[in-house]
């Protein structure tokens, strides 16, 4: 962006920070339901959802990804908007920063991971199965001011899916798709958004800037489509995030191992009611404050929490 460009994105950053008002909240419950594989005596109580912060900025109605970095939460819109990332005030949900990436383009931003020296917008959204090479941006976090907006340029990783058919007939029903991603190690873990059998297939990627072909590594049976997830570093469980037609949910992985990507117990907590949330990221800032972003559809965008303290150590 140069010219009125930049101008027209300062002004937008700048609305954001002085018209971003107070935001009310509210909570509500939800039911769980224990995965049939995995039953134990001592089940945990199931969490409360809180409607942490209830209606974000009209700007991030699309808000996907979700990560908790210097005591703020930080997320993306997805595709077709501006290449932004947005820094939130973390009671309020109030715009602080807008950080360009100049050297990037939003084809469908849909996830963001993080390890101690960069953050990874994940453009990797493929609803209909079209896009053969996906792309990641990964930015050096000492790069991004502590306050303040700016302009940066990130290091670009691509991969393929090495075992997609290059006939692969694009539509709705995609088993390519993908919103959910975290790092572990020297890794990316992908978990896909499979429309066709409501499972969710994990991958991994270098996190090295380049060029790959990655291969899957395990499939969850989810029963819906994955939108956002996170490791607790603490204990090492996973926690994923999504949605079907009838229930939002999370599932939480216990013990999970990077090196054969196994895990002990699993659980599964369901929320039908008032109605379907479209969750779309998850961060686990603690075990007792895990944060997670909803997009505008019948609700405004959002920011829900749980406290998984009974659960995640």
């Amino acid at each position: 962006m140069k010219g009125k460009d930049n101008l027209r994105f300062t002004n937008k950053i700048a609305v954001y920070l002085v018209f971003s008002g107070l935001i009310l909240t509210s909570c509500f419950g939800f039911d769980t339901k224990k995965d049939s594989n995995s039953a134990q005596e001592n089940t945990p109580e199931k969490p409360e959802l809180v409607n942490h912060v209830e209606t974000l900025d009209n700007m991030l109605h699309e808000t996907s990804g979700l990560i908790h970095y210097r005591g703020k939460l930080w997320t993306i819109n997805d595709s077709g908007n501006d290449p932004v990332l947005f820094a939130l005030e973390i009671e309020t949900g109030r715009v602080l920063q807008g950080i360009l990436i100049e050297n990037a383009e939003n084809a469908d931003w849909e996830a963001l991971a993080q390890d101690d020296q960069h953050i990874y917008i994940c453009d990797v959204g493929n609803n209909f199965g079209r896009r053969q090479e996906l792309t990641i941006y990964k930015v050096a976090k000492k790069s991004i001011p502590a306050s303040g907006s700016a302009k940066i340029s990130a290091e670009i990783i691509q991969y393929q899916y090495a075992e997609r058919p290059e006939n692969n007939n694009p539509h709705r029903n995609s088993a390519y798709d993908c919103e959910a991603a975290f790092i572990s190690g020297k890794d990316l873990y992908l978990f896909t958004k499979d429309w066709v059998n409501k499972t969710s297939t994990l991958y991994t990627c270098p996190t090295t800037p380049g060029s790959y072909n990655i291969q899957p590594r395990k499939t969850f049976p989810v029963n819906g489509l994955i939108t956002g997830g996170d490791i607790n570093h603490g204990d090492g469980s996973i926690v994923l995030c999504g949605y079907r037609k009838d229930a939002s949910f999370i599932w939480v992985y216990k013990d999970f191992d990077p090196s054969d990507f196994s895990h002990g117990e699993s659980l599964n907590y369901e929320y039908p009611e008032p109605g379907r949330l479209q969750n779309e990221g998850i961060a686990i800032a603690s075990p007792e404050r895990v944060y997670m972003s909803s997009e505008m559809n019948e609700f405004p965008a959002a920011i829900h929490r749980l406290d998984l303290g009974s659960i995640l150590k």
